[in-house]
């Protein structure tokens, strides 16, 4: 049986990814950042699902600094 898509995404591992960041205080402040339309799709995905807390929460925190810089 091959995986759902949800734009070009294996639903799978978009829900996989989901659970962590939902699962984590620390995560889930950025939801809107870590599951916004990137490019990489399922590359980002898997790498949501697996990297160190620490790691996604310094590129989320980058990433929110540079958008605020730019309002």
């Amino acid at each position: 049986m091959d995986d759902h898509k949800i734009g070009g995404v294996t639903d799978e591992l978009y829900q996989r990814a989901v659970r962590r960041v939902r699962a984590s205080p620390r995560l889930s402040e950025y939801e809107d950042i870590l599951f916004a339309d990137w490019s990489e799709g399922d590359d980002h995905l898997r790498w949501v699902a697996t990297a160190t807390v620490k790691e996604i929460e310094s590129w989320a925190k980058r990433i929110k600094e540079d958008s605020d810089a730019t309002l």
